[in-house]
Protein backbone atom coordinates (compact mmCIF):
# COMPACT_ATOMS: atom_id res chain seq x y z
CA UNK A 1 0.00 0.00 0.00
CA UNK A 2 2.98 2.33 1.15
CA UNK A 3 4.32 1.72 -2.32
CA UNK A 4 1.40 2.73 -4.08
CA UNK A 5 0.81 6.00 -2.30
CA UNK A 6 4.77 6.29 -3.24
CA UNK A 7 5.69 6.65 0.63
CA UNK A 8 8.16 3.65 -0.39
CA UNK A 9 10.04 1.41 -3.28
CA UNK A 10 10.53 -2.31 -3.64
CA UNK A 11 13.21 -3.68 -5.58
CA UNK A 12 13.18 -7.71 -5.19
CA UNK A 13 16.36 -9.02 -3.20
CA UNK A 14 17.27 -5.18 -2.36
CA UNK A 15 14.44 -4.51 -0.31
CA UNK A 16 12.88 -1.28 1.34
CA UNK A 17 13.37 2.42 0.92
CA UNK A 18 11.20 5.67 1.57
CA UNK A 19 10.99 8.27 -1.41
CA UNK A 20 11.19 11.46 -0.17
CA UNK A 21 7.61 11.64 0.00
CA UNK A 22 7.86 8.54 2.21
CA UNK A 23 11.00 10.49 4.21
CA UNK A 24 9.14 13.92 4.72
CA UNK A 25 5.93 12.41 6.51
CA UNK A 26 8.94 10.38 8.66
CA UNK A 27 9.81 13.50 9.47
CA UNK A 28 6.54 15.31 10.10
CA UNK A 29 6.02 12.26 12.18
CA UNK A 30 9.29 12.13 14.04
CA UNK A 31 8.89 16.09 14.57
CA UNK A 32 5.28 16.03 15.76
CA UNK A 33 6.33 12.86 18.49
CA UNK A 34 9.65 15.02 20.10
CA UNK A 35 6.93 18.58 20.03
CA UNK A 36 5.08 16.59 21.84
CA UNK A 37 7.46 14.90 24.51
CA UNK A 38 9.12 18.33 25.10
CA UNK A 39 5.53 19.35 25.89
CA UNK A 40 5.20 17.29 28.66
CA UNK A 41 8.33 17.52 30.25
CA UNK A 42 9.00 21.09 30.16
CA UNK A 43 5.34 20.90 32.07
CA UNK A 44 6.98 18.11 34.20
CA UNK A 45 5.62 14.72 33.18
CA UNK A 46 8.53 12.74 33.60
CA UNK A 47 9.93 11.69 30.52
CA UNK A 48 8.61 7.75 30.61
CA UNK A 49 5.33 8.79 30.69
CA UNK A 50 5.54 11.46 28.62
CA UNK A 51 6.73 9.55 25.60
CA UNK A 52 4.30 7.08 26.42
CA UNK A 53 1.78 9.72 26.32
CA UNK A 54 2.73 11.15 23.05
CA UNK A 55 2.55 8.14 21.42
CA UNK A 56 -1.28 7.68 22.39
CA UNK A 57 -2.28 11.43 21.26
CA UNK A 58 0.23 12.29 18.32
CA UNK A 59 -1.57 11.42 15.42
CA UNK A 60 -4.86 13.07 16.50
CA UNK A 61 -3.29 16.49 16.16
CA UNK A 62 -3.86 18.63 13.39
CA UNK A 63 -0.47 19.93 11.65
CA UNK A 64 -1.37 23.48 12.52
CA UNK A 65 -1.77 22.61 15.97
CA UNK A 66 1.65 21.04 16.08
CA UNK A 67 3.11 24.16 14.85
CA UNK A 68 1.36 26.08 17.94
CA UNK A 69 2.60 23.41 20.54
CA UNK A 70 6.06 24.56 19.00
CA UNK A 71 5.89 27.84 19.43
CA UNK A 72 4.57 27.39 23.21
CA UNK A 73 7.66 25.34 23.93
CA UNK A 74 10.29 28.11 22.53
CA UNK A 75 8.37 30.58 24.06
CA UNK A 76 8.24 29.05 27.46
CA UNK A 77 11.93 27.64 27.04
CA UNK A 78 12.59 31.50 26.48
CA UNK A 79 10.97 31.97 29.49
Amino acid sequence: KLDKQGYLTYERYRGMALTEAGKNVARKMKDRHQTLVSLLVLIGVPERIAVEDAEKIEHGLHEQTVRKLQELIEQLKKG
